[in-house]
């Protein structure tokens, strides 16, 4: 039977669905008995949103712009692109020219495959609110501001999900380089793989040469003092036998 880490290898190799994948990789944690790995495939699956921005993974922080829908004049404005500055006091301290994403991968995808000219949007906080108050004040009755709302472009977004699958691959190379193809990581090896390719701790996973190709050679590979005296038997045995040999010959030719 293939297994689940033959699959995950598979689905990456093959750029399949990412949530799907990683479903498998929480699969594999619970399979391995490896907390580590379970627990960070769950939450790239599930998001960040119960976390604190600064909890958010760095990469998952892309740049944004602000835009604005509204009415200026006789016209009707879609789409505006207004600078931070533009905007109250109190709102420049909360927001910033980018934004952290803390959408599961499976909602990441879902808004690049309904996503229009290359933006997906996003609501700020108290936007309405900060609307009213911006009209209210602007002394200006020939513009309104209807909606303000941030807006990134799809390669950011796909950004963060080649992050991921990156990651994802990483780990995956990790964990095969000493588990067999039909097996499946042991926890300490999934472990290991998470501490160095995730968290950035710990070594790579690595497996002695002199055991691997013992193995490919079907048999263990022989040292120390028995080793040494079979080879010694070995040229002993080989010298007094060509030492019987010629004095055969020598003995049929008349020579002795």
């Amino acid at each position: 039977m293939t297994s689940l880490l033959s699959e995950i290898e598979a689905a990456v190799a093959s750029d399949a669905p990412l949530a799907g994948t990683l479903r498998k990789c929480v699969l594999l944690g619970g399979k391995a008995g490896s907390p580590s790995l379970r627990d960070w495939a769950t939450r790239e699956l599930k998001g960040y949103s119960d976390e604190s921005t600064a909890s958010i993974p760095s990469y998952r922080t892309v740049p944004s712009l602000l835009f604005v829908d509204g009415i200026s004049g006789n016209y009707r404005i879609k789409g505006e692109a207004i600078a931070l500055s533009s905007l109250p006091d109190f709102a420049q301290e909360v927001l910033r020219e980018e934004i952290a994403l803390p959408q599961g991968v499976g909602e990441l995808e879902a808004l690049l495959r309904e996503s229009e000219d290359g933006q997906i949007q996003f609501a700020i906080p108290s936007g309405m609110e900060l609307a009213r108050y911006m009209n209210g004040t602007s002394g200006d009755s020939y513009r309104w501001i209807e909606r303000i709302y941030r807006a990134v472009g799809t390669v950011s977004v796909e950004g963060v999900l080649d992050h991921v699958r990156t990651v994802l691959a990483e780990l995956v190379a990790e964990m095969r380089v000493s588990t067999p193809s039909s097996s499946e990581p042991s926890s300490d090896i999934a472990n290991q793989a998470v501490n160095f390719v995730v968290k950035g701790i710990g070594s790579r996973v690595t497996v002695q040469q002199s055991v691997r190709d013992s193995t490919l050679h079907g048999r263990p590979e022989e040292s120390g003092f028995w080793t040494v005296s079979r080879k010694v038997v070995a040229a002993v045995v080989g010298g007094a036998s060509f030492v019987a040999s010629v004095l055969a010959v020598a003995q049929w030719q008349g020579w002795l």
